[in-house]
C-alpha cells in the first residue's frame, strides 16, 4: 500500500514538473497540471481511504506524505508566478513596509512611494490606483517574505511551505483525535488544488489553513485559544469570520463569550501595527466587495435579476452573515462540518470565486464526508482558468458557460450527496 501511495506521488510530481514548465500552454498551465495530476491523486486518494490505510505504521506513512509533499512543492518552478498576479501585490506591500511605509497609507502610484518603484514588482501589480486589500496578518507575512527575499519569490514560497507543514500536522493529529485513518491527509496536502494554487500561482490562502485547523482542535477544550486562531485567519481572508458563530453557539454563554474575546484580541493585535491608515484600511475592500465579480454561480443569477438595485450586494452579504449564524445555531453536525458549511454558503452565493479561495474550505472538508468531494474539487474548480479562452479569443472576461455549469453542477451534486450521506445515522466522532 505504501508502495502504491508512494507511485502516485511520484506520478503526481512528475506532471508538475513539466506542465508547469510547458511553454506552449501559457495561462492555462495551472489547469492543465491540476487536470492531469489528478489522476494519479485519484489513485493516492482511494489508498488513503481504504481500510487498509488505517493499519499503516504510522511513522512509515508520515515519511512518504511528507517525502511526497515537498517533493511535489519543489517540482512547481521557483521563478514568478503563473497566470496570477497577486504575488506582486504581496511582494510590494512587503517592499513598501520595509522601506517603513504603512501600506495601506498610498496606492503603489502614489508619488511618496515612486523611489520604491522597480523593474520587478511595481510594473506587474494590478490595479496600482487602488491601497492594498490584504489585512493585517498577510501584511506581516508579505514583509516577512520580502526580507527573505528582496529580488523574487523564494521568499514567498517558503512562507506557503511553512504553513503547509504546519497544516499538514494539525491535520494529522486532528485526524487521529477522531479516529480517522491519518492516511486520509492525503487528500489535502497532495491535493492538486493545493500545490497548483500555492505554488504555480503563489497565492496566500494557504496562510489561513493552519489557524482554521488550530481553531477546530480547540473548538471544545479552549474556546478562548480557538477564538484567536478563528481571528488570525480572518486576518488572512476576512471571509473566515463567517465561521464565528459555528464557533460562539450551541455552547455555555462563557465560553461563547472567551471565542469571541480571543477572536477580537487577535484580530487587534494584527490590526494594531497599521491602524494609524484609519479607513484607509478597509477602502480598497469596500471597492472590491462592490464591484468585483469573477466566476460566481448563485450570485449570477441573482445579479441577473437585481443588478439594478443598489441595495443588491449589501442584501446579499446581510443574507449570507444572516445563513451563517442559522448554520452556528444547528444542532446536529459537529462544529468543524457546520465551520465548512458556513464557507460552502459563502462561496455559493460570493460574486467572486477564484480556485485558491476554496483552499481552506477543502481542509475542513478533510474531515468529513466519503472524501468524493475533496477529491473532485480541484479538477472542478479549475475550469474556472478556462476564463483565458473567452478573455483572450472573445475579449471577454467571463468563464465559458459549458464550463461553469460543469464546474457547479459537479461541485453542487457532490456537496448534495455528501449532505445527504450525512445524514444517514452514524457513530459519533470526537471534536
Amino acid at each position: 500500500m505504501l508502495v502504491q501511495l508512494g507511485a502516485s506521488g511520484v506520478v503526481a510530481t512528475i506532471c508538475y514538473a513539466v506542465i508547469t514548465r510547458a511553454t506552449s500552454l501559457s495561462q492555462l498551465r495551472p489547469l492543465a497540471a491540476t487536470l492531469i495530476a489528478t489522476l494519479p491523486f485519484i489513485v493516492a486518494a482511494r489508498v488513503a481511504l481504504s481500510r487498509e490505510a488505517a493499519a499503516l505504521s504510522r511513522r512509515a506513512l508520515l515519511a512518504v506524505v511528507v517525502l511526497g509533499v515537498v517533493a511535489m512543492r519543489l517540482a512547481v518552478p521557483l521563478g514568478k508566478p503563473t497566470a496570477s498576479d497577486d504575488a506582486y501585490r504581496y511582494l510590494w506591500d512587503g517592499r513598501v513596509q520595509a522601506a517603513g511605509h504603512n501600506p495601506y497609507a498610498y496606492p503603489p502610484q502614489h508619488p511618496r512611494l515612486v523611489e520604491l518603484r522597480d523593474a520587478r514588482f511595481y510594473p506587474n501589480v494590478f490595479r496600482p490606483d487602488l491601497r492594498t486589500v490584504y489585512p493585517g496578518l498577510a501584511e506581516m507575512w508579505f514583509v516577512v517574505a520580502y526580507a527573505i527575499s528582496p529580488s523574487g519569490f523564494i521568499g514567498l514560497k517558503l512562507v506557503l511551505l511553512l504553513h503547509d507543514l504546519a497544516a499538514l500536522l494539525l491535520l494529522w493529529r486532528l485526524l487521529s483525535q477522531r479516529g480517522l485513518a491519518p492516511a486520509r491527509v492525503v487528500l489535502y496536502v497532495w491535493s492538486p488544488l493545493v500545490v497548483v494554487q500555492l505554488y504555480a500561482g503563489c497565492h496566500l490562502d494557504g496562510l489561513i489553513v493552519p489557524w482554521l485547523l488550530a481553531c477546530v482542535m480547540w473548538a471544545e477544550s479552549r474556546p478562548l485559544l480557538a477564538g484567536a486562531a478563528l481571528g488570525a485567519s480572518a486576518m488572512v481572508r476576512p471571509i473566515t469570520a463567517l465561521c464565528g458563530p459555528a464557533l460562539a453557539l450551541r455552547r455555555p454563554i462563557k465560553e461563547g463569550a472567551l471565542a469571541a474575546l480571543g477572536f477580537v484580541v487577535a484580530a487587534a493585535l494584527c490590526v494594531l501595527p497599521y491602524a494609524r491608515a484609519g479607513a484607509k484600511m478597509v477602502e480598497s475592500l469596500l471597492v472590491y466587495s462592490k464591484h468585483w465579480q469573477f466566476n460566481g454561480s448563485l450570485f449570477r443569477l441573482l445579479d441577473a435579476l437585481l443588478n439594478q438595485k443598489r441595495w443588491f450586494r449589501n442584501a446579499l452579504y446581510a443574507g449570507i452573515a444572516a445563513g451563517s449564524l442559522g448554520i452556528g445555531a444547528l444542532r446536529r453536525p459537529p462544529r468543524s462540518a457546520r465551520m465548512a458549511l458556513a464557507l460552502a454558503l459563502y462561496f455559493a452565493f460570493a460574486p467572486t470565486v477564484y480556485p485558491w479561495y476554496l483552499i481552506a474550505p477543502l481542509a475542513l472538508a478533510v474531515l468529513h464526508g466519503s472524501g468524493l468531494l475533496v477529491v473532485a474539487l480541484p479538477a472542478l474548480a479549475s475550469l474556472a482558468d478556462l476564463v483565458w479562452l473567452d478573455g483572450v479569443v472573445g475579449g471577454q472576461w467571463s468563464v465559458p458557460t459549458w464550463a461553469l455549469l460543469l464546474e457547479y453542477g459537479g461541485l453542487y451534486g457532490l456537496l448534495g450527496y455528501e449532505l445527504w450521506r450525512g445524514r444517514r445515522p452514524a457513530a459519533p466522532q470526537r471534536e
